[in-house]
């Protein structure tokens, strides 16, 4: 019996230790990890201690250990109990009971080290060394009992309410708490009634009942780790099983070789592990459906399987096996969302839960708020005091074994669900496993978001092509329609300008005979009116000359007649006959001849001429005198040595123009805003014929002007001529 209670006292040493280690390192942040690796751990250290003063040689080695045990053993109902409020979050509203038993606790510590807490130790029964009680240690036990009395009432009052995964973990603790808590207490017995402490082997099964509990259940998501730790185990003992029985046949052959067969073993276990290891995990997953996969590996193979198509069918299929590979879920769909109607359809489906095109909605669902806050739902989570929605949501995925439901979004834009069975294992998807799900739910939004706009944009593209090929059909028969429009226009312009043409020209004549007094002479009174008239048929005449050349540019029957000539020569026989309105108006009218240069260029004498006058007579029309600045226009001719040009050039000191004008400057019919009020009777056609002629001519136009009443400078440069050898 003694031997027996040494190897349970060191079992659960071992044990308790292990699982502490394991607890915390898993996740260090965790209140609920950290309370029970703490329990584990005084449990492990009472243990040992326990162990050691049995076992001692000599009281002073017995009362060290008993020192260590005492403290260690004040301390595990405290700290169980926080474990205990951690695990049903209720720590806080419970915290004056916690801080009350650890305050007893530390009280209670400090008197271990006076004779009225223990008198000694002595031998008893099969054991070296026990404790004797004094007056106040009978406060241990009492302490024990009201710690266990509200493990259990807190227990027990939460598992009524809970459901799920939560009440099957309430359970297992339960039993644990039984067990541990019904056995540990025995090792009161020998000092208080002197009955053999047998309840200490139930604390080897409290601490495997635990470990099952995390598991089998997710209570702490050591199950993964456990798990790993076993096969890291097994294929390290293979591979030092392989490389001691290489060690020993090179030993056989080569006698001595000491030296050698360390090396041996060392290169052995280097080279044969990562395969062993391998090979272990792949037979864990494919015969016992363990899921051992390594998370980095499973993601980068994840993306790289992702980027490799663009066909939403093709995604969906390399998702749900890639996910198969790694979690062995009875049955897997995935939903996608139609933001149309708000629901979620089924675009794959396996193991025969859903049909394509099956649908559901979970808008205006609380359960979506649930999903979207914790990034999951666990059926079985789903408790069944929620209110009704949750309830209907519930029973139709337990209908269809769903376990786990993975939202798939992008920010705050819905693009499907992952939906997944049971495992293969029949084991619970724990923290590991919904943390990589999220990460390949989030991968997976995004590849599927980019193939349903590449589908999109394909259908698109398709329609487009039909549309715009409508739209073409139409495009031509409107054109064509159009040109029919444009060339009867032409037409009519051209026939009413050349029928107003005669008529005009013979009124020119006779008005032109009335005021030279041909017709005798003309009085005084009636002199103005006919100079009026004059004018005006004058003007009339240019609008007609104006409408014949659009007409003739627009249907492409204009004529040049290119020869080489010298602007400056043209530019002084236009400023000849152009200088009286100037004068009239009171504005200074220069021209600044070339210098060192002769501006020879090929070109349509006579309608550069008119181009030449058109534009110099608008800078008289636009630019006035006043009392305070005096109207001028700089008419110049400049050399463009670098691009081989000639520029002419009209500058004035006049009205500007506005900066908006300038686009439309160019256009037919157009003139600028509240132009008219200076000049009533321009067309708008002048700068628009000036700058087709330019371009005919190879040539540019430009215009400058830095606003209202700031003056404009407009300009055309035309190629400069080579004479032809």
């Amino acid at each position: 019996m003694y031997n027996l209670f040494i190897i349970s006292t060191l079992l659960t040493f071992f044990l308790s230790l292990m699982l502490s280690f394991f607890t915390y390192h898993r996740n260090k942040r965790s209140l609920l990890n950290i309370s029970w690796a703490a329990t584990t751990l005084l449990i492990s250290v009472w243990s040992l201690c326990l162990w050691g003063v049995v076992r001692a040689g000599s009281i002073e080695e017995a009362e060290m250990w008993q020192l260590v045990l005492d403290v260690a053993a004040i301390f595990i109902p405290s700290s169980y109990l926080f474990f205990i409020l951690v695990f049903l979050g209720i720590y806080k509203k419970k915290k004056l009971i916690l801080f009350s038993s650890f305050i007893f606790a530390i009280f209670l510590s400090f008197l271990t080290f006076s004779p009225i807490y223990k008198t000694g130790l002595s031998p008893i029964m099969d054991f070296n060394y026990w404790v004797v009680p004094g007056p106040i240690y009978y406060f241990l036990p009492i302490f024990y009992l009201v710690n266990i009395s509200l493990f259990f009432y807190y227990l027990i009052s939460y598992r009524r309410r809970a459901s799920g995964i939560k009440k099957k973990q309430i359970s297992y603790i339960l039993f644990s708490a039984i067990i541990g808590f019904s056995g540990g207490p025995t090792n009161f017995f020998p000092q208080l009634f002197g009955i053999y402490p047998f309840g200490n082997f139930f604390l080897v099964f409290y601490v495997v009942v635990v470990s099952f509990s995390i598991v089998r259940h997710q209570l702490m998501d050591l199950k993964f780790v456990l798990r790993k730790s076993s096969v890291y185990l097994l294929s390290l003992s293979f591979s030092l099983l392989i490389a001691t029985g290489l060690k020993y046949i090179f030993l056989r052959i080569n006698v001595g070789a000491e030296l050698f067969s360390e090396l041996i073993i060392i290169f052995a276990i280097i080279g044969i592990f990562p395969m062993v290891k391998d090979y272990f995990s792949h037979i864990s997953n494919k015969y016992f459906f363990a899921s051992l996969y390594d998370t980095q590996e499973v993601i980068a193979h994840f993306s790289e399987k992702l980027s490799t198509t663009l066909e939403i069918e093709k995604l969906l299929a390399s998702i749900a096996s890639e996910i198969n590979r790694s979690f062995y879920p009875k049955l897997m769909s995935i939903f996608l969302f139609n933001e149309k109607d708000n629901r979620f359809y089924s675009a794959f489906s396996a193991g025969g839960a859903f049909k394509k095109r099956d649908s559901f909605s979970l808008k205006n669902c609380a359960l979506t708020k649930y999903m979207n806050n914790n990034g999951f739902i666990l059926i079985e989570e789903i408790r069944e005091s929620s209110m009704e929605d949750y309830l209907r949501i519930k029973k139709t995925f337990k209908q269809k074994d769903i376990k786990i439901i993975i939202p798939l979004s992008i920010k705050d834009k819905d693009v499907g669900l992952f939906l997944m069975g049971e495992k293969e294992s029949g084991e619970m998807y724990n923290n590991e496993d919904v943390q990589l799900l999220q990460v390949l739910a989030t991968q997976s939004s995004f590849a599927l978001d980019n193939s349903l706009k590449f589908e999109e944009a394909k259908n698109f593209n398709i329609l487009l092509e039909r549309e715009v090929e409508k739209a073409v059909m139409e495009l031509r028969k409107a054109n064509e329609e159009l040109r029919k429009l444009d060339t009867a226009k032409s037409d009519f312009i051209s026939i009413a300008s050349h029928q107003l043409r005669t008529p005009l020209t013979v009124i020119k004549g006779y008005v032109s005979m009335i005021l030279e007094g041909n017709f005798g002479k003309l009085p005084e009174v009636a002199r103005e009116p006919t100079e009026k008239i004059y004018d005006s048929n004058e003007r009339l005449i240019k609008l007609v000359e104006q409408l014949l050349s659009i007409s003739r540019i627009e249907s492409g029957r204009i004529k040049y007649d290119f020869e080489e000539a010298d602007l400056s020569e043209v530019v002084k026989g236009v400023m000849e006959g152009i200088r009286y309105g100037a004068i009239k108006k009171g504005l200074d009218l220069s021209y600044s001849p070339p210098k060192g240069f002769k501006p020879m260029v090929d070109i349509d004498v006579t309608k550069m001429r008119g181009i030449i006058s058109s534009l110099i007579d608008n800078s008289i029309k636009y630019t006035y005198r006043t009392e305070t600045k005096r109207g001028f226009i700089l008419v110049r001719i400049e050399e463009l040595k670098e691009r081989d040009k000639i520029r002419f050039v009209v500058e004035d000191n006049g009205m500007g123009i506005r900066e908006e004008d300038k686009v439309n400057l160019f256009k037919k019919f157009s003139r600028g805003k509240n132009i008219s009020t200076v000049y009533t009777e321009g067309t708008g056609l002048g700068l628009y014929v000036a700058k087709q002629i330019i371009e005919a001519h190879n040539g540019h136009i430009y215009v400058e002007s830095s606003g209202r009443d700031l003056g404009s400078k407009i300009y055309f440069d035309l190629p400069r001529a080579h004479k032809k050898e």
